[in-house]
């Protein structure tokens, strides 16, 4: 991932806007992007992160924020809060594929089974209310 962000111009250390996550994201052939805030706080950190689209970065669904002892517990809890979000990919793509096809009942069906996989689904929502 460094040698991809020095190709594109960038610090491994930089932050980047949305547009720029989602271009280096194409260039990777990431499917998915993780965008995550670290704020250190009195008793450790403050992590906020978003599971972005690789196709449609403005597409977001928020992980739950952390807070933690160090980075390093931060990331664990984040870890499961992603694996838990991304429960939702497989019936959204469904979601997504079939409206593309003009079947929105079976877009509404696959958007419903995406949600019931991961409850706090947005992405799936966001197709759902497509539909």
């Amino acid at each position: 991932m460094n040698d991809a962000l020095a190709a594109s111009g960038y610090a491994p250390d930089s932050a980047l806007s949305q547009q720029d996550l989602g271009a280096l994201g194409k260039i990777v052939r990431a499917d998915e992007i993780l965008d995550c805030d670290l704020v250190l706080t009195p008793s450790g950190v403050r992590e906020g992160a978003r599971l972005l689209l690789a196709s449609d970065v403005t597409q977001a669904q928020p992980l739950p924020p952390v807070n933690a002892k160090d980075p390093a517990a931060a990331a664990s809890t984040i870890e499961r809060e992603l694996s838990a979000a991304r429960k939702q990919i497989d019936g959204n793509e469904k979601c997504k594929n079939s409206l593309r096809a003009g079947n929105a009942q079976d877009a509404v069906t696959n958007a419903r089974a995406a949600i019931a996989q991961y409850p706090s689904a947005t992405l799936a929502r966001l197709c759902l209310a497509t539909a």
